[in-house]
């Protein structure tokens, strides 16, 4: 974890996986991806994960963690969007 997502499977892992976790006002909603290496978060799901009914998605807190299979959820690559 911690690094970009660029396609390559870390040498001990099987399979490349993620949890993102989107943070807005004090709450959060996490996002599972594996497979992929980019996720479009649609505003019609940021609304209904949220219990909003907004126009535009505001500016978002990201915490991206790789998950292993070995020790879990890694540490978390921060990001404000």
């Amino acid at each position: 974890g911690g690094g970009p997502l660029n396609g390559i499977v870390p040498l001990s892992e099987a399979y490349e996986r993620y949890e993102l976790e989107f943070i807005f006002n004090g709450s959060s909603q996490s996002k599972y991806v594996s497979d992929r290496t980019s996720y479009l978060y649609e505003l019609a799901e940021f609304n209904a994960d949220f219990d909003t009914n907004l126009t535009d998605i505001p500016a978002l807190s990201l915490n991206l963690y790789q998950l292993s299979e070995t020790i879990g959820r890694g540490y978390p690559a921060t990001e404000d969007i």
